[in-house]
């Protein structure tokens, strides 16, 4: 179960996005690259404005229950979906529902694990994913379809494998850092100076 909840670990997932970012710059998808860039930032931006606000004082949970939104749940919500709308592009609608469906999987998995691990409620999971749809809305804001890469395939064959090994490192690593105590660190010393910390 910790191997799948790390499928959404800002470990695993913010190399992913920045090298997805690089190659679709590299192979001809600019726009593409700065649609996901857009999304990446305000998916991560917005839930550490979450997590430090939700920290900074027991308002939050006093308010609606919830001590710290899913950021696994947001990062994978975003990555997987945005891979999922753009690989089900000029597709059949019935490979596109497959395709969309494959990649929501893993987005579901993390949810539902981060929920059995007893990490976050229903109510943060469920805020995790709502931020995940909103970044999804920003990636598809203003993006040009999707005309497919150039694909250096050299490349691919050269970088596969290298990239295989790595993915499988972070999965195994990832689930022995977290940003949570740094975030809390910062929000508990913020809330104490504001006089917010109850």
């Amino acid at each position: 179960m910790l191997i799948v909840t790390a499928l959404g670990d800002v470990l695993v997932l913010l190399p992913a996005s920045l090298a997805l970012i690089a190659w679709l710059a590299a192979c001809g998808a600019p726009a593409q690259a700065a649609a996901y860039a857009r999304a990446l930032f305000f998916c991560l931006s917005t839930m550490f404005a979450l997590k430090f606000a939700f920290a900074v004082s027991d308002l939050g949970w006093r308010l609606v229950g919830i001590n710290s939104p899913s950021g696994h749940v947001a990062f994978a919500t975003t990555f997987y979906g945005a891979l999922g709308l753009w690989l089900s592009e000029r597709k059949s609608r019935r490979a596109g529902l497959a395709i969309r469906a494959a990649l929501a999987a893993p987005a579901l998995a993390v949810a539902v694990t981060r929920y059995l691990l007893h990490v976050h409620s229903p109510r943060e999971i469920f805020v995790g994913a709502l931020v995940g749809v909103a970044a999804l809305a920003i990636f598809e804001w203003k993006r040009p379809a999707w005309t497919g890469l150039r694909l250096p395939l050299a490349r691919v064959q050269n970088w596969g494998p290298v990239g295989a090994v790595y993915t499988l490192a972070l999965l195994l690593l990832a689930n022995r850092w977290t940003a949570e105590g740094w975030i809390d660190g910062m929000a508990t010393r913020f809330g104490a100076m504001a006089g917010l910390s109850s």
